[in-house]
């Protein structure tokens, strides 16, 4: 049998071993962190907790174990609410958090909304490395004049919040981390929308824009039955309405930290303060007043 020319057998060589190279990273599983121990978690929790939040160092263990926290599920779609079922505080550390990633394509606003059944509390949002200009303002409802008897049995408070496009990357995961002053767990529900950001990003600081962007009615099933879910109910107008009535122009903006009440008037319609920072990095969002008697 006639042998192949020497010169073919080390093209077919060299051609074999360069298609080996090409295809190695496909085949080869990406660099994954290290799965974070049940002991490694705790430990840095305890650590957490021992850090003034002002601390960088604070935002540094919370990023350093992101992977332990909960991803929520966020919705895309105007007046489209997708409540998330969260318990926070779980290993009684007063601090804990939880995880979103922003939709892919342009960056967009944020709009969301929790209830929970505590009035002390505060939060804020960072990236899984590096720092953010985060939440700057947030808005304290009862939540049964918007909500109804959907409400969750023990709730006490419904918050609102937004923060513009400028803010996120897109398709990219984000914190937000709570502190508590208890060791009791504490069940939280939770939606969030990303929409396409507004032409004025002052328009996404109205209460009642975050209202009809969630899509937040009395009409509906039980928040407590739908937590996980999709839930569009494209009926909010007119209870809406009713319950946004009053809100602009009625309260005063207090500074890094001070709390707003609404006139007589607007509290009799729909209880409401805000917090609100000026500085470039705003103050973590607190919440330890209650409503005027």
């Amino acid at each position: 049998m006639r042998r192949p020319p020497l010169l073919l057998v080390l093209g077919l060589v060299m051609l074999a071993t360069s298609v080996g190279i090409a295809q190695a990273p496909a085949t080869r599983p990406a660099t994954t962190q290290a799965a974070i121990s049940d002991a490694a978690f705790e430990e840095a929790m305890d650590r957490a907790m021992r850090k003034q939040l002002h601390d960088r160092g604070f935002e540094e263990i919370i990023q350093s174990v992101a992977p332990r926290f909960p991803l929520v599920t966020v919705a895309t779609e105007p007046g489209q609410c997708t409540w998330n079922k969260v318990t926070l505080n779980r290993l009684g550390k007063q601090v804990d958090a939880f995880r979103f990633r922003t939709p892919k394509g342009k960056a967009r606003d944020m709009l969301w909304c929790f209830l929970c059944n505590d009035l002390r509390y505060e939060w804020y949002i960072i990236p899984l490395s590096g720092q953010m200009t985060g939440f700057r303002r947030n808005w304290y409802y009862k939540p049964e004049p918007i909500l109804g008897s959907r409400v969750p049995k023990g709730i006490k408070d419904l918050v609102l919040q937004s923060l513009d496009a400028a803010s996120f990357q897109p398709d990219t995961e984000y914190l937000v981390w709570m502190e508590f002053r208890h060791a009791k767990p504490m069940p939280t529900f939770l939606a969030i929308n990303f929409l396409p950001a507004a032409k004025d990003p002052a328009t996404i600081e109205a209460p009642d824009f975050i209202l009809r962007s969630l899509g937040l009615s009395t009409m509906g099933p039980s928040i407590d039955d739908i937590g996980g879910h999709h839930h569009r109910d494209v009926r909010w107008q007119r209870p809406l309405r009713r319950a946004c009535r009053d809100l602009h122009g009625t309260g005063r903006q207090g500074d890094n930290g001070d709390r707003s009440v609404g006139s007589p008037r607007a509290t009799h319609a729909v209880p409401w303060w805000a917090v609100t920072g000026s500085n470039r990095r705003p103050s973590r969002c607190k919440r330890d007043a209650l409503p005027l008697s």
